[in-house]
C-alpha cells in the first residue's frame, strides 16, 4: 500500500517566532502533532544572533543544540515525530531579538504504517 502524506503545514504553522529579550529562555516554536498522525522533519531553517542558543526538542527530548542558522538544512535521514516539536531560544546577548524557526517535511496517517 501506497502512503498518503500530508504537508505538515496542514496540521499547523510550520515558521514561528517570537521576541526573546536579553538574559530570556523562551520558547519560539511548538507544533503538536495530532495522535492519528506521525511526522518526518526533512528541512529546518533559523534565523541567528550571535550569542543566540537554539535548542530542538522532539517529544520532549533534547535533539540539537544549534548555534548558528541554517538556511534549508536538509535533514536525512529524517526526524521522526510522534507528540511534538519544540524549540527554544537562550538569549546571552545584551540585546533583544525577534527568534525565528521553521521546519517542513510530511505527516503520515499512523494506520498506514502499521498495515
Amino acid at each position: 500500500m501506497r502512503l498518503r502524506k500530508y504537508s505538515l503545514a496542514s496540521i499547523g504553522p510550520t515558521r514561528q517566532g517570537e521576541l526573546v529579550r536579553s538574559g530570556e529562555r523562551k520558547r519560539i516554536f511548538y507544533l503538536k502533532i495530532p495522535s492519528e498522525f506521525v511526522a518526518f522533519i526533512n528541512y529546518m531553517s533559523n534565523t541567528w544572533f550571535p550569542d543566540i542558543i537554539l535548542e530542538l526538542y522532539i517529544d520532549g527530548s533534547f535533539e540539537e543544540r544549534i548555534e548558528r542558522k541554517y538556511d534549508s538544512r536538509r535533514i536525512d535521514p529524517p526526524i521522526v515525530v510522534k507528540n511534538k516539536i519544540e524549540v527554544w531560544a537562550r538569549n546571552n546577548s545584551e540585546n533583544d531579538y525577534f527568534i525565528e524557526f521553521e521546519v517542513d517535511g510530511v505527516a503520515v496517517l499512523r494506520k498506514d504504517i502499521m498495515e
